[in-house]
């Protein structure tokens, strides 16, 4: 008897022990990250405190489960990563993203720093900006962006500021103005500031103005997807109709900008894409522009693709300002609205080259799909081809409309009516009430008259109506 209790006492000893250290090894794998969500078990956010606290587990998984309105969030601080992170939108809406000029931000985006080896995801979002600007200045985070002092260039973009690491964005969207103004370098784009590594775009649209300035002699470079980019760059299936504008003072480096990319020293893949916005570049020296890319410094090619934004600067193209090497297959720009008789700089050939009858006509496009990856009709996208996978600012819901009064033009009538509706004085109808729902929500409010308001001085961009 006596024998069996010291063996009994023995064996619970040892469980008790192994027990224990158990206990003790999940809380280190728990503490160093080995063990992490899974893309199978995303964290869940509902709010904008949830959202805003991924900045506190930056390897997590997560999944946005309703639309968030950050307006009464006030400014946004971007979210820097230093590790991989997967971040689905659900569908979703973020939406008054809020970063002023006031704010002085080097990043400024929807996630701001990500320097990492793994590989950040960022999928089925919608992003709405209120103001979103970078700011160069003395100090900062001592960041070498392509050998160039960072503390005194800034970055920004409608999803990403600047990236260091493998980048994956797929069914995304961005509406809103951004832009970096620095005393030294300035990249911005409408998905992504500035980029050093591989990037993916698929199914992706951009809305909106992008701009860059610089004071001193620096360069400033911006495009409606990608301002920037060191690394390969793939984009598929994917819009712009982001006006794009970068302006440098100096008489050392060029400004670049382009209807996708801006600039690219690495390899550039667009394929079944286009981009509808006016892309301008200013400088004292060489300023490149072009429908899609503004300079592809290696290999470029461009697959069923077009552009019809009107083109200003020194070298320029209707498809391309510069390139190295490329290859452009069965793409297209509009020679009248882009000012445009060359596809690139330097190359004669014509055959990209249509009048506005030619590009708003199917048999124009040589070879496109038409059945599972274009649409074309009248009355959709000024009649130009759409992606039937990613539809047009002018089908989606959230486009801002306004013109509830029926006038030609956006008014302050239109946001008038907005509010002596909510108050009870009068009662729009279904067909106004679609037209005043300029922020998406499930019912028309205050903030979609406010938006209307920062339209009509020039706050936020003004879209044409449905159509």
């Amino acid at each position: 008897m006596e024998i069996r209790k010291i063996i009994l006492a023995k064996n619970t000893r040892r469980a008790i022990s192994l027990f224990t250290t158990i206990c003790m090894m999940l809380s280190l794998f728990a503490f160093f990250n080995i063990i992490n969500v899974s893309a199978e078990n995303p964290i869940k956010i509902h709010t904008a405190e949830e959202l805003s606290n991924i900045r506190n587990d930056l390897s997590g998984s997560y999944i946005l489960m309703n639309d968030i309105n950050l307006f009464d969030w006030g400014i946004w601080e971007p979210i820097s990563l230093s590790s991989g992170v997967i971040f689905d939108g659900g569908g979703h809406t973020i939406s008054n993203l809020y970063i002023p000029e006031t704010v002085a931000a080097q990043f400024a985006g929807l996630f701001g720093n990500i320097i990492t080896n793994n590989k950040i995801v960022i999928k089925n979002l919608k992003v709405e900006i209120e103001e979103c600007v970078a700011i160069g200045k003395d100090g900062g985070v001592a960041t070498t962006a392509n050998g160039h002092n960072s503390t005194t260039s800034c970055f920004a973009g409608g999803i990403i500021a600047m990236a260091y690491g493998d980048i994956t964005i797929e069914n995304c969207y961005v509406y809103g103005n951004i832009e970096a103004i620095s005393t030294s370098f300035a990249w911005a784009g409408g998905l992504i500031g500035y980029s050093n590594k591989n990037v993916e775009i698929n199914n992706c649209g951009s809305v909106g103005s992008v701009s860059t300035k610089s004071a001193q002699n620096s360069s400033a470079v911006c495009g409606g997807m990608v301002g920037f980019g060191s690394g390969p760059i793939n984009i598929q299936s994917s819009y712009s109709v982001m006006d794009i504008i970068a302006t440098s003072n100096n008489t050392t480096y060029a400004s670049m900008t382009g209807g996708f990319i801006g600039y690219n020293d690495n390899t550039t893949i667009i394929a079944n894409s286009y981009a509808c916005g006016d892309v301008t570049a200013n400088s004292n020296y060489n300023p490149f522009s072009g429908g899609l890319i503004g300079f592809g410094y290696k290999g470029v090619e461009i697959t069923n693709c077009y552009a019809t934004g009107k083109i200003t600067g020194k070298t320029t193209g209707g498809l391309i300002g510069y390139r190295s090497s490329y290859s452009i297959t069965y793409s297209y720009f509009n020679k009248e609205t882009t000012g445009q008789t060359q596809a690139i700089s330097g190359d004669s050939s014509k055959e990209s080259a249509k009048t506005t009858a030619e590009m708003k006509t199917q048999t124009t496009y040589k070879d496109w799909d038409f059945v599972d990856i274009w649409d074309i009709a009248p009355n959709e996208n000024d009649g130009y081809p759409f992606l039937a996978v990613t539809p047009p600012y002018s089908v989606l819901k959230r486009t801002p409309l306004g013109h509830v009064s029926g006038g030609d033009k956006l008014s302050v009538t239109d946001a008038r009516l907005v509010l002596q509706h909510l108050v009870g004085k009068i009662t729009l109808t279904e067909e106004e009430l679609d037209l005043a729902n300029v922020s998406g929500g499930d019912n028309v409010s205050i903030t979609d008259a406010r938006l209307i308001l920062q339209m009509l001085v020039g706050k936020i961009a003004a879209f044409p109506r449905k159509a």
